[in-house]
């Protein structure tokens, strides 16, 4: 890992290198949505655009890897909601209606359900998923 750039403090870890250019590209998606670049985050972070480009080939996989990272704090928040019901379908009804009612607030995730939008599966790459990105854990039925 190179030691120059990152704003004087470069990452320990590839790992924490794609925690902070996700955390980056977060907060471009809460300011601006789906409008930056990989210049933008590159940077907000001190660093090269290749030195994104190491771990997002293009603005998109980017934008796709930050939304599918954001989905584990949607599955916690759904998580933490359903707490308490036991009843199976109960439980299937309130996840789908409060996944209707939450994603259309969610900046994140409604970049994964825009029009024409890839599957993210085939989108986050060898290098995200070695940092434990992933689509949503639905366990198939």
């Amino acid at each position: 890992m190179r030691t120059h750039g990152w704003s004087g403090s470069a990452p320990a870890t590839d790992e924490e290198a794609i925690a902070r250019i996700l955390d980056a590209a977060g907060q471009a998606i809460d300011a601006q949505g789906a409008d930056f670049s990989i210049a933008d985050i590159a940077r907000t972070l001190g660093v090269t655009r290749q030195t994104v480009y190491r771990y997002f080939p293009s603005t998109d996989a980017l934008l796709v890897a930050a939304a599918v990272h954001a989905a584990s704090g949607f599955q916690d928040r759904l998580a933490t909601h359903l707490r308490g019901i036991t009843d199976p379908a109960d439980a299937v009804a309130e996840a789908v209606a409060t996944t209707l009612e939450w994603l259309p607030q969610d900046k994140h995730l409604g970049l994964l359900l825009m029009p024409g939008r890839p599957n993210p599966a085939h989108r986050i790459g060898d290098v995200g998923r070695r940092a434990g990105l992933r689509p949503l854990d639905v366990a198939p039925v």
